[in-house]
């Protein structure tokens, strides 16, 4: 296997400002405008006959399945991911999932759910981070956490992000079970936190770019790549290893050395596509608290099909679609299913 050397999308330094007012800062936003290709994404694809396809993972879905989805807005859970909260619950059964890092060599977990006709049980829920939100709103998706920094709460009400906040979210939206200690142990599920969106107004859900999908089948001139190992800031933890099937043409999920399995339905978790995105980071502020380059640009590693892509990620707003691009300039179609999307660090191994 070969290893590459992550370096930062921005080389290494990014400029911004976080705060009571929180905004990017001049330098930062003149570099993005400069740097950041327009793009045009296509709109969620038109149905095909009696066929509707998931906005966010491509999936087809008949006319009478679509219209439980269609009128209601994204769910964006913030699930941890230290050691404590293993196993989680409900990644398996997501559209899509970003990692990041959220403090230390610590990383935490988005979950977006769209499609899901059944209700999935979800957690341990955990605290928002700035950079969350920033790919949350591209799907005007509801923030579901507990608490946060300031830096991200301070954004939430002058950005108008739906939110169902456990701190402040009324009812049996939320529980807290007894076979595991707090902060470890908040659970929710994708029925009640639709139940409490729909309660507070949260809707109709907007209309939001969908990335381009293809069948199971591989794109262009691509290197064949079976394993990847990802070790964001090196602790043996949260070594991420994704593993190639070809079975079902996926890539199934391990952390800290063993299987990564879905508490709720005991299944390993596994992804029909895996984008490894290569995004620059820094401490700021009175908490030291982390932050992200994610809009901009940079590179990018897409794993479909056995095969892996070089492409570029582009991201030109806080509600603006990141695109993944070829070395053409065209939005690399990905395969239909579950999506994850690792967000590394500027020195972190990656490796094919």
């Amino acid at each position: 296997m070969a290893a590459v050397a992550v370096a930062g999308a921005t080389g290494g330094v990014v400029a911004l400002t976080r705060g009571r007012s929180p905004r990017r800062s001049a330098p930062f936003a003149a570099q993005v405008a400069a740097e950041a290709p327009t793009t045009q994404l296509a709109r969620p694809a038109p149905e095909v006959g009696n066929v509707v396809p998931g906005p966010v993972n491509g999936l087809p879905f008949t006319r009478d399945e679509a219209k439980a989805w269609q009128g209601r807005r994204p769910l964006a859970v913030i699930i941890e991911n230290s050691t404590d909260a293993r196993p989680q619950s409900g990644l398996s059964e997501a559209d899509v999932v970003y990692e990041a890092l959220a403090e230390g060599g610590i990383t935490r977990y988005l979950a977006l759910y769209v499609t899901n006709t059944d209700a999935v049980r979800v957690g341990p829920v955990r605290s928002v981070r700035v950079y969350f939100l920033d790919w949350l709103e591209e799907y005007g998706a509801v923030a579901v956490h507990v608490g946060g920094n300031y830096h991200a709460l301070d954004r939430i009400g002058p950005e108008a992000v739906p939110d169902l906040d456990q701190s402040y979210t009324g009812g049996t939206t939320f529980e807290r079970t007894s076979d595991r200690v707090a902060p470890h142990n908040v659970y929710t599920s994708t029925d009640r936190l639709w139940a409490a969106a729909d309660a507070a107004g949260y809707g109709p859900p907007l209309e939001f770019e969908s990335w381009t999908f293809k069948g199971d089948a591989a794109y262009g001139e691509a290197a064949s790549v079976r394993t990847l190992r990802l070790g964001f800031l090196g602790d043996p933890g949260y070594v991420v290893d994704w593993t190639y099937s070809p079975t079902d043409n996926s890539y199934r999920r391990a952390v800290g050395g063993k299987p990564d399995i879905d508490r709720g339905n005991t299944t390993q978790v596994k992804a029909k596509t895996v984008i490894v995105q290569e995004v620059p980071y820094q401490f700021f502020g009175r908490e030291s608290a982390l932050d992200m380059g994610d809009i901009g640009t940079g590179k990018a590693h897409i794993l479909m099909d056995g095969t892996e892509i070089e492409a570029t990620w582009t991201k030109p707003s806080t509600t603006g679609r990141t695109v993944f691009t070829d070395a053409g300039g065209r939005p690399v179609p990905i395969n239909r299913g579950q999506v994850w999307v690792e967000v590394v660090p500027p020195g972190s191994a990656v490796t094919f």
